[in-house]
């Protein structure tokens, strides 16, 4: 039997990097973060690919975001154009995907 990969979840982590080590922020801020990088690159058709932040260290920077196999590129693309977090300078690099 083939596998569905339409429905497929998929999840990839990253590292929040700025450009002052001493900075950090929450959890709230990144889902706030994830959602207006998806927003300000696709419009509301791309918060609907419902990314969502399974965890965040706010004090190595690392995290994991699931979404939908179909629309990971996307949510990479938008976070590879992040350049401010909080107000603070930073890049956002994807470690690993697991599909």
């Amino acid at each position: 039997m083939k596998k569905n990969k339409t429905n497929h979840i998929c999840s990839f982590t990253f590292r929040l990097i700025f450009d002052n080590d001493l900075v950090s922020c929450d959890h709230g801020d990144m889902e706030r973060t994830i959602y207006s990088a998806m927003l300000n690159l696709y419009g509301m058709v791309g918060v609907g690919h419902d990314p969502e932040l399974k965890y965040f260290d706010s004090e190595s920077g690392n995290g994991t975001i699931a979404v939908n196999s179909m629309f990971l590129s996307k949510v990479w693309a938008a976070l590879t154009l992040v350049s401010d977090v909080c107000g603070k300078k930073c890049c956002i690099s994807v470690l690993n995907i697991s599909t």
